[in-house]
């Protein structure tokens, strides 16, 4: 016959009468109750026999669990509910984060896409002279990210502006009727191109228009400048002015963003490139004698660009937007036709910057983590980059709620972003110059 359990505390004594162990009765004292008096104690011998009470007394799903913290600690009861209870709470934290997110990434991006239709439903939404002399204005370490949406007056706001990076996103399309003849005349000691197709400026397919080429927006009007600011100058003796008159050694990044056919649209932008070449107004590479010969442009190859082309090129004049998130590892580029696979550390010959989108996990760490240390994580790639003489730039920042936006600008900001992206041109003029460059990445992190 089973002997009941005592209600009295029993001591389970030693060798030398001091108590040793004991168990607790799980069925007479709450997982939560601090009050010893009234918790019932079983002698360590009669252990195996309450285990198999424990068995005969309650069903499986109710039998209580005993758990020992360390050989010298008492054996105390599980406390499986509110391990649930908490990892549910934490659960529910961490969906809410999700959705949250995923909101306001959504919400921004819809609203991205309002902005963009209103430009183009409005013609020359910015009347801005075409002019980049503007005294008042130090130039900026700033992208105009995706600049051709910025209207039919693009180059022109991002030039008065004073933006030191300007984006274009490109495809190969149709080149205009009224200029193929022309340009098949051009053509015609390059059987490898046809006079039929060019470079134009568009984000998307469904915004491609064959009078809003690449060349007509940004090439020549670029060119004018430099020739103005250069005329009667022998720019390989004499060194050249750039793009700013009163900042006449600034460089200006001009980031071609291949959309479509990249490899085939390489041949027409080096084509289209020519004209600044020749003039010694972009910045090349010699890998050969590695030499650099600076320019007041910096043409960078990104979105599309095939690396393997950059990096086979002896003479370096268009070079490659590194990842960012992935700069400290090597990269493996396999066998192509401009050659064999190679395996390479990233430096500033080959990408003299280096970009990633912002992740999603990023908003959900900074809401975790805290300000400090997200912003510690971020300083760490900026301080990698640096160096490696690669400037750093995250893109994809979500544009609404407005106060978010300018809250992870000065996050960026502080981790050492060298270069901004930005959509909002003018309010991101009037944010940066408001910036002392001395408090930039001076927070310290251990």
């Amino acid at each position: 016959m089973t002997t009941p359990i005592s209600t009295n505390v029993i001591p389970a004594p030693s060798s030398h009468g001091v108590v040793t162990d004991f168990v607790i009765d799980s069925r007479r004292v709450s997982s939560s109750s601090k009050d010893l008096s009234n918790i019932s104690i079983i002698p360590l011998d009669t252990r195996l026999s309450l285990e198999y009470e424990a068995s005969n007394v309650f069903p499986t799903q109710t039998r209580p669990s005993f758990q020992r913290l360390d050989s010298s600690a008492p054996l105390i009861l599980d406390k499986p509910k509110r391990r649930r209870r908490i990892t549910k709470i934490w659960l529910n934290i961490l969906l809410a984060s999700l959705i949250l997110s995923c909101c306001i990434i959504i919400l921004g991006w819809i609203r991205s896409l309002d902005d963009y239709d209103k430009v183009f439903d409005t013609p020359n939404p910015h009347h801005v002279p075409m002019s980049s002399n503007n005294t008042t204005m130090k130039t900026i370490m700033a992208n105009s990210h995706n600049d051709e949406m910025q209207g039919d007056n693009a180059l022109q706001l991002a030039l008065s502006l004073r933006f030191g990076f300007i984006e274009i996103d490109t495809h190969l399309g149709l080149a205009p009727s009224s200029s193929t003849s022309s340009t098949k005349s051009s053509n015609q000691n390059n059987s490898a191109l046809n006079p039929y197709l060019t470079l134009l400026a568009g984000h998307e397919i469904k915004d491609l228009n064959s009078h809003r080429t690449v060349k007509n927006l940004y090439f020549d009007p670029l060119l004018k400048i430099l020739d103005d600011h250069n005329q009667g100058r022998n720019v390989k003796i004499d060194g050249w002015k750039g793009i700013y008159e009163d900042d006449s050694d600034a460089e200006v990044g001009i980031l071609i963003d291949m959309k479509n056919d990249a490899d085939m649209l390489w041949s027409y932008l080096i084509e289209a490139l020519e004209p600044f070449l020749s003039k010694g107004y972009l910045t090349t590479y010699n890998v050969k004698n590695s030499t650099w010969s600076k320019g007041p442009l910096t043409i960078i190859g990104t979105g599309s660009t095939p690396l393997s082309k950059v990096y086979y090129s002896s003479f370096r004049c268009i070079f490659y937007d590194a990842p960012l998130l992935s700069l400290g590892k090597p990269v493996t580029i396999p066998s192509t036709v401009d050659g064999p696979s190679v395996t390479f550390e990233w430096d500033k010959t080959i990408s003299p910057i280096a970009s990633s989108k912002f992740p999603l996990r990023y908003y959900i760490k900074l809401a975790f983590m805290g300000r400090k240390p997200f912003i510690c994580q971020l300083k760490s790639i900026s301080e990698m980059t640096k160096g490696k003489g690669i400037k750093s730039r995250w893109w994809g920042v979500v544009k609404y709620p407005n106060w978010l936006k300018i809250d992870l600008w000065q996050i960026l900001w502080e981790s050492g972003q060298d270069i901004l992206n930005v959509d909002d041109l003018s309010q991101a003029r009037i944010w940066l110059e408001n910036k002392n460059e001395t408090s930039k990445n001076m927070l310290t992190c251990k």
